[in-house]
């Protein structure tokens, strides 16, 4: 195939690239031979910004928009205040003058984000099939983007936190001290959900990795704010579902389109993640309030991949258990035991299948889709993360 491809002038080669049907497609051709990479270094910023409007979602464009900004130093906010009001630009693709080898690391990143985001989904399914039944489906179109989104949240932090670092933002001295201190348990991510969704990730980067950075790694070396290499076992053969729609594409596929301003976040908290989702804002308008009964299109009033910042049936079932009295040792619970299953990433019809999504027309506390939740963790662990000692000795033995 490759000699086949080399036989072609370099104008039908640069075609050839900009039409592969993704990044991490493009990266392994460029690879492929002395030739087409230096076609691509030609042709860089055209070839990269068809595949990214042609193949990536727009909230996951922005990221990657805006880690070309700060590497360019060139990024749209002009302090820490500004950046933390205003959503990101909107990418209509990436600024063409952009040197050719900054293009190549990111698509070399892109590469490496995707094949993450493919193996935390991997090990995420098989905790939940270890705990919830047999092997299910693959994930879909939208559980892979939104894992991919989680490792570009990631990287977007990162890249703020060289920033700093290099001198990359220009910015007060009192944003920069605070940035360079800040750590993902501190950063105020936009919302909640995303906050999480970062964490999701850095799990999986703290797994491979075998280091769990404390506090001051996170402002002093060694911590280097790198993604980590995949396993190369685990760097291709990954299935890529196609996009449900073209309109999953669009740049104005988002309901909620972009307002001014953001509910503001809260204090920092402190811990090695988020505390309780009920000591968060609530979610802004257009977030389910409460689960409801099953629906066929998609939870809510749109598919779920017409909007991948919202939150998951997961996430959404979750904020309204733990914020319910009624829902026992699942009130007042912390997030963190639970991102190991993924449930940031998947859509209803898998949580229906395993039974972590109400069918009925009425949530029940005491119903099964509330003890399926307990199931899955165990009272012992429930407590230990809800900041709850777990009453191992009787009532009359603790007085004493």
């Amino acid at each position: 195939m490759c000699s086949f491809l080399l036989q072609l002038p370099n104008e039908l080669l640069a075609e050839v690239l900009r039409h592969c049907p993704d990044l991490s497609t493009l990266w392994s051709v460029i690879h492929a031979s002395s030739r087409l990479s230096v076609v691509f270094d030609a042709h860089a910023g055209e070839i990269v910004n068809a595949i990214l409007l042609a193949s990536v979602p727009p909230p996951t464009r922005d990221l990657i928009q805006a880690v070309v900004t700060i590497r360019l130093g060139s990024f749209e906010f002009q302090s820490y205040p500004q950046f933390l009001r205003h959503p990101l630009a909107v990418c209509q693709g990436l600024d063409p003058t952009a040197p050719p080898p900054l293009l190549r690391k990111l698509v070399g990143l892109a590469h490496q984000v995707h094949a993450l985001a493919h193996l935390c989904l991997d090990r995420c399914l098989r905790r939940c099939e270890s705990v919830l039944g047999p092997r299910a489906s693959s994930p879909s179109w939208t559980e892979e983007q939104r894992a991919i989104l989680a490792f570009w949240r990631v990287q977007f932090f990162y890249e703020l936190k060289m920033g700093e670092r290099k001198t990359r933002l220009d910015w007060p001295a009192s944003d920069l001290a605070s940035l360079r201190t800040s750590t993902p348990s501190t950063f105020r991510f936009r919302t909640p959900v995303q906050c999480e969704q970062a964490w999701t990730a850095i799990e999986l980067i703290n797994e491979i990795s075998g280091q769990h950075p404390a506090t001051q790694a996170w402002t002093c070396p060694p911590h280097r704010f790198q993604l980590p290499q995949p396993p190369r076992a685990s760097e291709f053969g990954w299935g890529c579902p196609s996009a449900p729609s073209p309109q999953a594409l669009a740049p104005n596929r988002r309901p909620r389109e972009r307002a001014p301003d953001r509910a503001p976040m809260p204090p920092p908290l402190p811990g090695p993640g988020p505390r309780p989702s009920a000591q968060w804002p609530a979610m802004p308008s257009g977030a389910m309030p409460a689960p409801r009964p099953r629906v066929t299109r998609g939870f809510g009033n749109w598919p779920e991949w017409k909007d991948l910042e919202r939150g998951s049936v997961g996430w959404e079932l979750f904020r309204t258990m733990a914020s319910n009295p009624a829902a026992g040792s699942l009130a007042g619970l912390r997030f963190d035991p639970y991102r190991k299953f993924g449930f940031l990433f998947w859509e209803e019809q898998r949580m229906e299948d395993w039974g972590l999504w109400p069918q009925e027309d009425r949530l029940d506390p005491a119903g099964d889709c509330y003890q399926r939740w307990r199931e899955l963790l165990g009272e012992e662990e429930i407590a230990r993360h809800a900041g709850r000692a777990y009453p191992t000795t009787s009532r009359a033995n603790r007085r004493g």
